[in-house]
């Protein structure tokens, strides 16, 4: 055998693989092996589902489907109320008793088709505490009762009445966070951007974005797609169940920019921005392509993809260190965008 007779293949490889842009790489996140609890976690979960199955499954079911052991919120710790024209329920979540705080608008995961359910309201109570905050957590309409463009028209006119009213519930209407995970994020993506159309952004100093969705999976390809389609919690067949739930037959090979953010055009002067990443999850890659799209437009963007976890940080510990570390990567974010540091 030639020990020599491939080198110069090998040669430009290595020369072709240096030269390639960072936004290139996303693998740099992949370390193949999952965290040990995540690991346990996914191995108690039911079977995961097939498109099939999916839609041969009652969304009564999809929604009842949940972590067991949640109740929703002691009334002592939040106010219900319900704002707008369209009635959007918003649960107001204040620790602090003082005033003039930062507001927190949180847009909860659910792929458009969850409405906010008992056990994602804890996050709401989280974020309050530990950014001192107001938090409002908006419970926006879903599908398939509620096609597009229900849902982001909510996160807006949420926004809009959330920067009307702050003052009424303790909270700074010019100190301004957007947040959302998942499907969550993507709302809060496309308020920032529809913000910006309406002469709105002021008041907005962050947007933080968990695992977001930024593509649409119907005429887009990323390797964590397929990477990651099934064995993870939140697979491929389930993501694009939820879209094409969510979306009209006709936006379904569409890259329109009011459903998916990463297709808006100008995307200058937005919002400094965190956007949260992680390594088994479907949507990783492209949460980091709409983080350099924001980058090469010039904004102050964080881009962070976490090794061993999957969507959301699903079957972490509520203690882990992972998911501590990320709320001092959000407290450092509010600190650095935030007047005078609040």
């Amino acid at each position: 055998m030639n020990p020599f007779k491939n080198f110069h293949k090998l040669i430009f490889i290595t020369l072709f693989a240096m030269l390639l842009p960072a936004v290139a790489l996303p693998q740099t996140c992949s370390t193949g092996k999952v965290d040990e609890r995540v690991a346990g976690f996914l191995k108690k979960q039911k079977p995961e589902q097939t498109m099939a199955q999916l839609k041969a499954t009652s969304m009564d079911k999809l929604r009842n489907d949940a972590p067991e052991g949640y109740k929703k919120l002691p009334d002592d710790s939040v106010k219900r109320i319900k704002i707008t024209k369209d009635n959007i329920r918003v649960n107001v979540v204040r620790h602090s008793t003082k005033n003039n705080l930062p507001v927190i608008i949180n847009y909860h995961q659910g792929g458009f088709i969850l409405p906010l359910l008992p056990w994602m309201e804890y996050e709401a109570l989280r974020m309050s505490k530990k950014f001192n905050a107001v938090v409002f957590d908006i419970d926006y309409r879903v599908a398939p009762e509620f096609k597009f463009p229900a849902a982001s028209n909510d996160a807006y006119s949420a926004f809009v009445w959330v920067s009307e009213h702050a003052s009424e519930y303790g909270g700074d209407p010019n100190n301004i966070i957007l947040t959302g995970s998942g499907t969550g994020a993507t709302l809060a993506a496309l308020v920032a951007g529809k913000a910006k159309k309406e002469g709105k952004l002021k008041p907005i100093k962050l947007v933080v974005l968990n695992c977001p969705a930024t593509d649409n999976p119907m005429i887009s390809f990323y390797d964590s797609y397929e990477d990651n389609a099934k064995g993870y919690l939140s697979t491929k067949d389930m993501a694009v169940f939820s879209f094409q739930t969510y979306l009209d037959k006709s936006e379904w090979f569409k890259n329109n920019p009011e459903a998916w953010p990463i297709y808006e055009k100008d995307l200058t002067g937005m919002p400094p921005s965190l956007i949260i990443t992680t390594e088994f999850d479907v949507f990783r890659d492209e949460g980091i392509a709409y983080g350099k799209k924001l980058e090469q437009a010039g904004n102050s963007v964080s881009i962070k993809c976490y090794q061993h976890q999957i969507h959301c940080f699903s079957g972490l510990p509520q203690e882990a260190e992972e998911r501590r570390r990320v709320y001092e990567l959000i407290g450092e974010a509010i600190i650095k965008a935030t007047p005078s540091g609040k």
